[in-house]
């Protein structure tokens, strides 16, 4: 997992290393009034849209259900002409997802109803990275061919000292462009990309995109994206259509019963730094920490784990909630789950692929029996990760459904992330503000 600096982001975070967590519920219950004009709050089924593709059966029957299922009128259900892999390019993306889908709800009855975007089982879930374009990919040769001319000059004994100062500083000006060129990327999930589907084409498409509805940042309402053009977007998928479905009915038990059992959070420092800057590593395990502590008041029957180890077979049975870190690409199946489980692991490149037989872990927890989790496609940055303590606090404290908290607490847009799960269920009950 790398580390990307994000001043603005961190400048926000800065304010969040309060230790006690009610800090954190007294800011929640603050910023939380401020968005209900924008009608996050409140998600109801005929604000849903689902996504079929029309060439997966699979897909179109697994549509059908969730709408019965859910009682969304049989309208919303768009079908969509897209390869069924997992991975489409760019041009097709622009093609055969963003162009109809942008279509259709620029139409009156969708425009101003639609809130959220279901995809089903079948859809594509990752954008392949293009290259660079003509003018960019002439830039980055030119910039290679100016480099090697000053380290030539730079090398030459018969400059002056002042000139080769110079031609350092301006080395490092042509390095960072360079840097910067060379890790472009216009690669992102589709479900993250769809969340801006109303305004596509009208942002850049290069690395990620603040999200103006994250609860922790405090220039989101300085955000050039409207926030009122922002989609929830959920996915009902996984290794099979068996547990596509299962996702569905799960999450209608565990709605009725409401979601009880354990909560297993796996963090990996036994010791938090206590002077001096804390790097984001450690911030984020702080709240892995800080998410037991207010579960365990919240009244939940919680087991931290503060090792660089993770929980070892029979560990955590009947558990509900899990949130930790870090063992890449690779399923340590230490848990059995109740009906309606939560669960996400920490790391690159978790739901890269739900429909072959490796062992990430979003395809493994949907295959050992949870309902809801997250992942990303490609390299996200630790940064992109809801905060677990934001993300559990709004469907614990506040009553938010799946789709609600997920959009309210993931930083970034038209990056990498993809939400699992049903974006209705409510696994606390819905809650008075």
């Amino acid at each position: 997992m790398q580390e990307r600096p994000l001043k603005s982001f961190m400048k926000c975070l800065a304010s969040l290393k309060e230790s006690r967590f009610i800090t954190f519920l007294s800011f929640l219950f603050v910023t939380i009034f401020l968005f209900l004009s924008h009608n996050v709050y409140g998600l109801k089924p005929h604000e849903i849209l689902i996504i079929a593709n029309k060439n997966s059966p699979e897909s179109l029957k697994l549509a059908r259900f969730y709408q019965e299922k859910r009682y969304i009128p049989k309208e919303n259900i768009i079908r969509l002409d897209c390869p069924s892999s997992e991975e489409i390019s760019r041009e097709d993306f622009d093609k055969r997802i963003a162009r109809p889908l942008k279509l259709a709800l620029s139409m009156p009855g969708w425009a101003v109803s639609i809130k959220c975007l279901l995809l089903t089982y079948g859809m594509p879930f990752r954008i392949k990275n293009t290259k660079l374009n003509k003018k960019k990919a002439l830039e980055l040769q030119t910039l290679k061919e100016r480099i090697k001319a000053i380290k030539d000059l730079i090398g030459d004994k018969n400059i002056p000292k002042k000139k080769r100062l110079s031609l350092k500083k301006e080395l490092k000006g042509l390095k960072n462009r360079l840097n910067k060129l060379e890790s472009l990327n216009t690669g992102a999930s589709v479900d993250s990309e769809l969340t801006l589907i109303k305004i596509y084409g009208d942002y850049e498409l290069e690395g990620w995109i603040k999200n103006p509805l994250f609860l922790w940042d405090k220039d989101r309402f300085n955000s050039k994206i409207p926030r009122d053009k922002v989609l929830m977007v959920s996915r009902i998928d996984g290794p099979d259509i068996k547990v596509s479905k299962r996702i569905i009915e799960d999450a209608l038990f565990a709605e009725k019963r409401g979601l009880k059992g354990l909560v297993c959070i796996d963090s990996r420092y036994k010791k938090i730094p206590q002077k001096g800057p804390i790097d984001y590593y450690h911030l984020y395990d702080k709240w892995l920490k800080n998410t037991a502590s207010f579960l365990k008041e919240e009244g939940f029957f919680v087991k931290i784990d503060e090792t660089p180890e993770l929980f070892g077979p029979g560990s955590c049975n009947d558990t509900a909630i899990y949130c930790g870190w870090y063992s890449l690409s690779h399923f340590v199946d230490g848990f059995t789950w109740v009906r309606g489980a939560i669960g996400y692991h920490v790391a690159s490149g978790e739901c890269v692929s739900l429909h072959g037989k490796n062992d990430e872990w979003c395809r493994r927890l949907l295959m050992d029996g949870v309902s809801v989790t997250l992942g990303p496609v490609a390299e996200p940055y630790l940064q992109a990760f809801p905060p677990p303590q934001l993300f559990f606090g709004l469907l614990i404290e506040k009553g938010l459904s799946i789709g609600e908290a997920y959009i309210l607490s993931c930083p970034f847009l038209s990056w990498q992330m993809v939400l699992i799960g049903d974006p209705l269920y409510r696994p606390f009950g819905l809650k008075r503000l």
